[in-house]
């Protein structure tokens, strides 16, 4: 026998912490950079990846 769950709230339930769009642009900025320096070759492909997801994490944290 199968049953189904379900989960409904209201978008206006929602808290969306102030700093969010600090934070995204922050994020957008220094992905913005780690591309450039990977575009110019200061930085392989596997140093991009790990600085990125380096970043998201700190961001995540704060």
């Amino acid at each position: 026998m199968a049953f189904t769950g379900g989960l409904s709230f209201n978008l206006g339930d929602v808290i969306v912490p102030d700093e969010k769009e600090h934070l995204i642009n922050e994020a957008n900025k220094k992905v913005d950079e780690i591309t450039s320096n990977y575009s110019m070759g200061f930085i392989t492909i596997m140093k991009d990846t790990i600085k990125l997801l380096m970043f998201g994490q700190i961001l995540m944290q704060d």
